[in-house]
Formats: C-alpha cells, sequence, structure tokens
C-alpha cells in the first residue's frame, strides 16, 4: 500500500481511500491509520502521535 502523502490521500480522505484500497470498512481502516501511527511514534522515540501527524500528513 502505498504513503498516503505518495498516494495524494489528503487528510479527510485518508481513511476512506485506505478503506477501499484495502477492502476493508472505515472503521478497520481507521484502526489501522492509528496503529501504523503509534508504531511510528514509537520509533523515532517520542511516542507522540500528533507529533508524527506533523510529519506524515
Amino acid at each position: 500500500m502505498p504513503a498516503p502523502v505518495q498516494a495524494g490521500w489528503a487528510g479527510r480522505q485518508r481513511v476512506a481511500k485506505m478503506a477501499a484500497h484495502l477492502g476493508v470498512s472505515r472503521a478497520a481502516a481507521a484502526k489501522l491509520d492509528a496503529t501504523a501511527r503509534l508504531i511510528l511514534a514509537r520509533e523515532l522515540g517520542h511516542n507522540r502521535i500528533e507529533v508524527t501527524r506533523v510529519y506524515t500528513g
């Protein structure tokens, strides 16, 4: 799956586009998105999803 920024998915469209791309519900896509952002925040060493959101869009 492409990164949201690379795919051109705007913030509000991101979850809907990801759900359609994966063939899952919007709720499932939102949960996957949140989990991925949390993992990235931990790997960056600050554990703050809002900071990660600034980096990733």
